[in-house]
This record gives C-alpha cells, structure tokens and sequence, in this order.
C-alpha cells in the first residue's frame, strides 16, 4: 500500500481498479475506498483455479464491504452461501461464477446494469423480477441479462399488459459483445418508462432493457 501511495501522491492520480484474489481479503480495497471519492471497479477472481477458491465468508465480505462503480464477481467459492439483504449500489454488478445470487437479491440491486451468467432463473423468478419493476422497482435499472433453465413466456409476463413489437431493435452488451434484439415484449409503466424482454435459445439468455417511452425504433443501451 505504501508504493500504491507514493505512486498516486506523486503523479496526482487515482486507483482505478482493485483486483481482488482469494488471500487478499478486504484491507486494500477499503484503504482505497478510504483515501480517494471514487473507486471505478473491483474484479474478483479466482482466474477458473480451484486452488484460487474464496471462503465463502470472504467473499460476502467483499461484495458487502465494495463500494466500487462495477463490481465483477468471476469467483469461485468454497462452499454455497446466501446474501439475504443485498442493499447494495453499483453501476455495474456482474456475476458471472457461482449461483448463490437470488431474485431477491436482483430486486434489492441498486444498479444500472445487472449480468448473472451462471444462475439459471425460473420463469416464476423472472415474473416476480418483472412485476418488481414494473411496481416501481429497480428505478436506476436499464439492463438485467440473466442464464435461464426454461422459456414459457405466458409465465413470464404472467399479469402485465405485455405486447409483442417486431418494428423495433434493442441493442444490448454482454460480456464485451454487442447484440441486435428483434421480436421482444413491451410493457410500459405509468411514470412513462418501457421495460423489454425475451428469450434467447442460442445463448440461454434473458434479455431485459429499460428505456424511456416514445424515443424511437432504435434503442441502443449499450
């Protein structure tokens, strides 16, 4: 931490970025949270080694304790865990290891963007996420991209006033990738913001976007 220090003090700049491995633990990542206004991200990661495994206890240390931008949780973990309250603000959350993340955990987010790569949702979990919003929830949120284990629209959108559009493209990132999203369902809430989404056999993917109503055919959220 010293010749962290002395390298920001010298050259007036900030840390951008905290890589956390599995003997890190906390302690640099909140002395950099400490002594600057901002942190833009902290990735975790265990670089897909079993011998780079987190204790499961460390880890929820961690998401709970970062106060980063975007968090990136490429984690692996020694035992399964739970995060029942998950009141955490990010821009970005990214979890793309493990599958202890629930749909409470998705409705407590504050976060523009949420990505779940390795937990397969139901379509009753994506509902409860959909009418969440569409209740209020989530105001901050513009895109959740989450694995899926089934793909039974009429349970998805099972008491919202969903209606298919085929007129309009949704552009949306993933991993680094942009994609063109063609043929979803619309709802739109009452304070004037419009909530899309489908399915993706290919990828096994549920897309989800955000977007205020009435500014066009092309909406690009990337």
């Amino acid at each position: 931490m010293e010749l962290v220090e002395h390298i920001t003090s010298l050259f007036d700049i900030q840390v951008d970025t905290v890589v956390i491995k599995n003997d890190s633990g906390t302690r640099f990542m909140n002395w950099v949270q400490q002594r600057q206004r901002s942190l833009r991200m902290v990735d975790v990661n265990s670089y897909g080694l079993m011998e780079w495994q987190f204790d499961s206890e460390d880890l929820k240390n961690i998401i709970m304790e970062c106060e980063a931008d975007h968090i990136q949780l490429n984690a692996l973990h020694s035992s399964p865990f739970e995060i029942r309250n998950l009141n955490k603000k990010f821009n970005v959350f990214e979890c793309l290891k493990g599958t202890w993340i629930t749909v409470d955990n998705l409705m407590t987010l504050d976060c523009v963007s949420i990505t779940v790569k390795e937990r397969r949702f139901t379509c009753a979990e994506l509902n409860t996420f959909l009418n969440h919003w569409f209740q209020g929830g989530s105001p901050r949120l513009r895109t959740l991209i989450v694995a899926v284990g089934e793909y039974n629209r009429q349970e998805v959108s099972n008491g919202l006033d969903a209606h298919l559009t085929t007129e309009k493209i949704l552009i949306m990132s993933y991993c680094g990738t942009k994609y063109q999203i063609t043929g979803f369902w619309e709802v739109e809430r009452n304070d004037g913001m419009t909530i899309g989404f489908a399915f993706d056999r290919p990828t096994g993917l549920f897309w989800v976007g955000v977007w205020p109503s009435g500014i066009g055919d092309f909406i690009d959220l990337c």
